[in-house]
């Protein structure tokens, strides 16, 4: 198991060429390319890849030679055409068997954590000691931290697919029994076809096939790379409101600048459209091909240099204050009442004290008027997942003479019981004709009521 750092070291241990990432470009892709293209890989988490490789013995092909049908092809019209429908090279040698690959992602960004979890994972298994041996190292290395497994088998079944580290552990393990029953061609050993003394001179025609590789392979590091920004976008756009540089934005701002990523992101994946759509085009005709020169300023991305912690490892800290503090509080009462009863008749004088200050203020309100708002829930509350806000107009049955003061507090609120809490509301607007309350959930939260009351004075 080894540490991925970024997409260019993942297309090497795929042994992948970066000019097949360029998806819809018109030649045919890699099982091991289609893998990459469905990770969503981000510069800000750890990744780490388990890869596990049976071979069979190599097969070599003799008397290779053009059939008659390539001959004619070449005579008839060029290498070109030859090239497009062989290819460069042809296969001289095969080894059979299978391999397998499971990409960890680690959601942390906080970089002594991830050197933790890589270092401990960093090493290498044999296939009898496999199961138990990872499974405890792995249990102990990424406790409290959210992950997720994608798996893909070169041999038996090729679909990528996210598992879990149960499911890993037993494909990993039934691996080689599998590739058994079905190998497929792992490696190959090439060799160009003008090595078979060609029936017709290559002529130029050698030196714009070097150019065509050369700049298909410019424009794949070019492909990739936007690939991994917008991926890095989407992560900052999930997270905006845990990230340092953006907790003092107002909700109205957070919605501005996420406005302002998603812009960002149409803009790269116009460029990688126009990447693809020039490939192609080199691919298609040699004598069009260009080299890749990009005029594609990336934005400056935040660097997220503390721990950015996962909803999962939040709500597990909060779960824990609360019964912490209501453990302690309910102790520090019990040790009131029974060892200082005179500290609770001060506590009840101060309770008086406080009543008599809320009457005082009340006699200098000069308008004061209440209600409910909410209930029955809109804008996907109980449906859908991810940010969502509804808003609801209270108009003051009769208006101030000037803002009013309004408080709310809930009233009522009924979630899935198989769903995290999640609800907030606030005043957004406010004038003396009457407010706006806007109700917000997030995650997988599904709400079906979600009401307040409110009182308004001045």
């Amino acid at each position: 198991m080894e540490k991925i750092t970024d997409r260019e070291s993942l297309l090497k241990r795929l042994s992948i060429d970066a000019s097949l990432t360029l998806q819809g470009a018109g030649w045919g892709a890699s099982a091991e390319a289609s893998y990459m293209s469905s990770t969503n890989f981000n510069s800000y988490y750890l990744y780490m890849l388990l890869s596990a490789s049976v071979e069979n013995p190599e097969e070599q092909i003799r008397d290779e030679a053009f059939t008659q049908d390539a001959i004619n092809l070449i005579n008839t019209q060029d290498w070109d055409s030859f090239n497009k429908v062989f290819g460069k090279e042809y296969i001289r040698s095969f080894v059979r068997g299978g391999t397998y690959y499971a990409l960890f992602e680690f959601q942390t960004t906080d970089e002594k954590r991830k050197q933790e979890i890589s270092a401990s994972l960093n090493i290498n298994y044999g296939i009898a000691d496999f199961k138990g041996k990872f499974q405890s190292t792995f249990e102990r290395s990424v406790q409290k931290t959210t992950f997720n497994i994608k798996s893909f088998r070169a041999g038996g079944s090729g679909t990528p697919i996210s598992i879990s580290i149960d499911t890993m552990l037993e494909e990993a393990v039934n691996f080689p029994q599998t590739v058994k029953n079905s190998p497929v061609p792992i490696r190959a050993t090439t060799q160009e076809y003008i090595t078979l003394n060609p029936p017709k001179p290559l002529g130029n025609f050698a030196m714009q096939i070097v150019n065509r590789e050369r700049n298909l392979k410019q424009a794949g590091v070019g492909f990739n790379d936007l690939a991994t920004y917008i991926k890095d976008i989407q992560f900052i756009i999930e997270n905006l409101a845990s990230i340092d540089d953006f907790k003092s934005l107002d909700p109205s701002q957070i919605d501005a600048k996420k406005d302002e990523f998603n812009f960002e992101i149409n803009r790269a994946k116009k460029e990688m459209d126009a990447i693809v759509n020039s490939a192609s085009l080199c691919y298609s005709d040699i004598n069009q091909c260009q080299a890749y020169i990009s005029n594609f300023i990336q934005k400056s991305l935040p660097n997220l240099n503390s721990e950015m912690k996962t909803l999962k490892e939040l709500e597990e800290k909060v779960s824990a204050l609360e019964n912490k503090l209501n453990y302690q509080g309910q102790d520090a009462i019990q040790v009131l009442v029974q060892q200082n009863s005179d500290r609770v008749k001060d506590l009840q004088s101060i309770r008086d004290e406080f009543r008599n200050s809320i009457q005082n203020i009340a006699g200098k309100i000069t308008q004061i008027q209440g209600g409910s708002v909410g209930g029955e829930v809109e804008g996907g509350f109980n449906d859908t997942d991810g940010d969502r806000q509804f808003k609801r107009w209270v108009t003051f049955p009769t208006p101030f003479n000037r803002n009013p003061t309004v408080v709310l507090s809930m009233r009522n609120l009924d979630v899935a019981k198989d769903r995290n809490l999640r609800a907030d509301f606030y005043v957004s607007v406010v004038n003396p004709s009457g407010f706006e309350v806007t109700f917000i959930t997030w995650g997988n939260t599904r709400l079906y009521l979600l009401g307040v009351n409110w009182v308004a004075f001045t």
